[in-house]
């Protein structure tokens, strides 16, 4: 749905100045950015159950029941090189 609202603005021609998110919504954004956003798109569209599990690393130590590394790892091959002050707009992302 993020990836459809931002598309649905550029078709509208409705100029995005700033991002700001949470949790998807922040990784969706910063793509968007970063101009990433059809390769985040492509990602999300090859999705299956069995390729979701398959990115899903149990843990049952720490604070949260699933580490992320495997997902991150992905997303670091994509966005390797950029950095939040090379952005040609605010990014803001908020978390806790």
């Amino acid at each position: 749905a993020h990836i459809g609202v931002l598309r649905a603005l550029d078709e509208a021609g409705i100029e995005v100045s700033m991002i700001a998110g949470t949790s998807i919504g922040a990784l969706v954004g910063g793509c968007y950015i970063a101009g990433k956003l059809d390769e985040l798109e492509e990602f999300a569209r090859s999705l299956t159950k069995r390729r979701i599990f398959g990115l899903l690393d149990l843990n049952l130590r720490g604070s949260g029941l699933f580490g992320g590394l495997k997902l991150d790892a992905r997303l670091r091959e994509h966005m390797a090189g950029i950095r939040f002050e090379d952005l040609t707009k605010p990014f803001v992302a908020v978390a806790s």
